[in-house]
């Protein structure tokens, strides 16, 4: 099957976002935030890459409005960190590969008054 996987969470139709991408030749996961929103916290890297083991990767993904989380292996590795994207980037894109889950939609109480 495919062996590197990208998919872009707070996506715009053009496809910038948030890229993850799970790269099972390399055997490492990278996520880059540098085309989302605006940019801030820039003395950080806004790409971050870890080794995973090259074979089935399960990705956890947590995302409030501004609050990322990613839970890799169940926890083996974790990302987490904030965006600010704007308005139109709130799709989800798949550029490379077959990545398949599950996609909740998380309601929240929102008052209205």
């Amino acid at each position: 099957g495919d062996t590197i996987h990208e998919l872009v969470l707070f996506s715009d139709k053009d496809g910038n976002g948030l890229s993850l991408i799970f790269n099972l030749v390399d055997g490492e996961v990278v996520v880059d935030r540098s085309k989302v929103g605006e940019a801030f916290a820039t003395e950080y890297s806004s790409v971050r890459t870890a080794p995973i083991a090259p074979a089935d990767t399960t990705a956890r993904i947590f995302i409030d409005n501004s609050v990322f989380e990613i839970f890799i292996n169940d926890g083996e590795m974790v990302f987490s960190g904030r965006v600010f994207p704007h308005e139109n980037q709130n799709g989800i894109m798949i550029k490379s590969g077959n990545p398949t889950g599950t996609y909740y939609e998380l309601e929240y109480g929102r008052k209205t008054n």
